[in-house]
């Protein structure tokens, strides 16, 4: 019976420590699935928001390049060439967490389309603006 009575005590006395310890592990469980959550949403927005940039390149590419196989003289060499690269560069860009090299990736191609843009405003002259 007196061990039974210490065992009582003992539990008594190690109350504090178990629910510290208890407390501790919930709350882990809890920052944990809303350090997941947090992740998510703000994965979520910068994915989109990198995307909807790279998107914005490669539509600028697409309506480069037709305007090239329609109009084949107002493109100079390099341009031609800027926009190629533009183009390599936005399919080879791998959009996924295991990327280490996104930045650069991201900051390559925005620098590749800022040249393509200074490139190709050299064959736009001011009379061939539309006037509305």
């Amino acid at each position: 019976c007196v061990t039974t009575t210490m065992e009582e005590f003992d539990a008594v006395l190690n109350i504090e420590a178990d629910l510290i310890a208890k407390g501790r592990k919930d709350g882990f469980e809890v920052g944990k699935k809303a350090g997941y959550q947090d992740g998510y949403q703000t994965g979520l927005k910068n994915g989109t928001e990198i995307g909807t940039e790279i998107e914005f390149y490669s539509g600028h590419v697409i309506a480069w390049n037709a305007l090239a196989s329609i109009h084949p003289s107002l493109f100079s060499t390099r341009a031609k060439k800027t926009v190629a690269k533009l183009d390599d560069l936005i399919k080879s860009c791998k959009l996924h967490t295991s990327n280490p090299n996104i930045a650069q990736e991201l900051n390559d191609i925005r620098a590749t389309y800022k040249l393509a843009s200074i490139q190709l405003k050299s064959m736009y002259k001011p009379e061939d603006t539309l006037n509305f």
